[in-house]
Formats: structure tokens, sequence, C-alpha cells
């Protein structure tokens, strides 16, 4: 294992680290891809990312309603 991956790893120890430095390194590449009926869809990096950041603020969201309702 070169220096430079051990500390890419290293850098990079959790998921969602991992996740925005895949994003920041290739935006516009394939991340996942998902058969629905028959048609194959495709999430870039960038798209991916949106959508975690989207649903972790719903969630926050939806948790501190929880906490601070009446």
């Amino acid at each position: 294992m070169t220096e430079a991956l051990r500390q890419r790893i290293a850098a990079n120890d959790t998921l969602p680290k991992l996740l925005r430095q895949n994003a920041r390194e290739y935006p516009k590449d394939i991340a996942l891809r998902e058969k629905d009926l028959g048609i194959w869809r495709s999430w870039t990096w960038q798209d991916y990312l949106s959508r975690v950041r989207v649903f972790a603020l719903g969630l926050s969201a939806f948790l501190w309603w929880l906490r601070f309702r009446p």
C-alpha cells in the first residue's frame, strides 16, 4: 500500500467523508445504477451527495420536531 493511499484512507475514515470526497473528485461519474420497471436509472456522485444531504436535513428536522413539539 502506498503512502498516498494510506493518507486517503486516513482522511476519509467515515462513509460521509468518503461520499463527499468521491463527489468532489468524480462529480459526473456514475455512483449508482438501479433497474426500475425494466429501465436503468443512474445517479452520479454529485446526485447521490445531494440526495443524502436532503435526506439528512429532513431527518434532522423531523427529530427536532419530535423533541420540541408541544
